[in-house]
């Protein structure tokens, strides 16, 4: 069985160099400086996941999420943005971008990373474990292997990600309004 590739794209060589190491063992791992960068070697070798810093020089990491979703071999690929950027309106924007998931390096844990590639791979390849709710789902008509996008929370003054986007999110409800509470 082979290994899935993610791209791991910051601007901090340290930073990469860290998740190089955290996640070298179990994936296939490609580093890129900004999104520039990453969005040629997204173009050249398809990742199986993304993982995007928000504040780079050149594309920051929402101008990236946005080329590689309107890009038509990188649209479905899951980003997960990880950033030291907390900001409600930088959260808000990578979600309406389509950002398949989201967290704050000074939370960063292993294992809470891992255990979120795994869910997008997961959801990616349409192989979920008996009784969740993604087994309970019909197909879409269109991509057999994907589970039905989850309706997305009205949020006041957004728009939701056009439907290709949602089916690699990993934001529920709950989660949405867990963020929002946040900041209130």
């Amino acid at each position: 069985m082979s290994r899935a590739r993610l791209l791991i794209v910051d601007d901090d060589p340290m930073f990469r160099q860290l998740l190089t190491r955290m996640l070298r063992k179990d994936y296939l791992i490609a580093v890129a400086n900004d999104g520039v960068e990453a969005f040629a070697k997204a173009s050249e070798h398809l990742p199986d996941v993304a993982i995007v810093d928000v504040q780079m020089p050149n594309w920051d990491g929402i101008k990236t999420l946005r080329a590689f979703r309107t890009h038509p071999d990188l649209r479905l690929v899951p980003v997960i943005i990880l950033t030291g950027d907390a900001k409600k309106s930088t959260v808000l924007s990578a979600i309406q971008n389509g950002a398949a998931d989201y967290l704050i390096k000074a939370d960063l844990r292993n294992d809470d990373l891992i255990a979120r590639i795994q869910r997008l791979l997961t959801r990616k390849s349409g192989a979920f474990p008996p009784g969740t709710p993604e087994t309970n789902q019909k197909p879409s008509p269109t991509r057999p292997h994907e589970s039905s996008p989850r309706p997305e929370p009205a949020l006041a003054g957004v728009s939701s990600p056009p439907p290709a986007m949602q089916r690699t999110s990993t934001f529920d409800d709950q989660a949405i309004q867990s963020i929002l509470d946040s900041w209130e």
